[in-house]
């Protein structure tokens, strides 16, 4: 192409060359992107692919290594990633357990509550025990007070 320009060919010959040499460029530029796309995905299926026994890819050949060390750094990286990812579903796994059996443990005690309720609204003279009862325990509640307060005051007065 060039020889023909520098021996003086025609201006019709010469745009077609200018038109080859820029559908040339296009596709030379195409295919260094596509070069550039399939290393970048051969190099993400070989990261995430896995071998038989579900150990990672290493980039092993024939059982040598090849001796990548960012590609060890990014499959250490992986593992300790799954591994975490493992750990926090086994803990939801235990939070859920947990909060059924809280869930169930609300239930029975709602249940007891609501037949002690039950049971005192049937029979009034449990509720009157219930009431003198409570009774007695706010008298004595009160009473310690009082005992309490006193012994606190006289140990004041004495060090005093």
């Amino acid at each position: 192409m060039g020889q023909m320009l520098a021996h003086g060919a025609r201006p019709s010959s010469s745009a077609v060359l200018q038109r080859y040499r820029e559908i040339l460029d296009y596709y030379a530029n195409d295919f260094q992107k596509s070069q550039t796309v399939l290393q970048r995905k051969r190099e993400t299926a070989e990261l995430l692919s896995t071998r038989a026994g579900g150990k990672p890819n290493t980039g092993t050949k024939n059982g040598a290594d090849w001796g990548n060390p960012q590609m060890d750094q990014l499959l250490r990286e992986r593992n300790a990633i799954h591994s975490s990812l493992r750990g926090v579903d086994s803990i939801l796994s235990q939070a859920m357990e947990t909060k059924d059996g809280l869930r169930a443990q609300r239930h029975s005690l709602t249940g007891a509550n609501s037949g002690l309720a039950g049971l005192a609204n049937n029979l009034p003279s449990i509720s009157r025990v219930v009431d003198a009862i409570q009774r007695i325990k706010t008298r004595d509640n009160i009473i310690i007070g009082l005992l309490t307060a006193c012994c606190l005051c006289f140990t004041i007065w004495y060090l005093v």
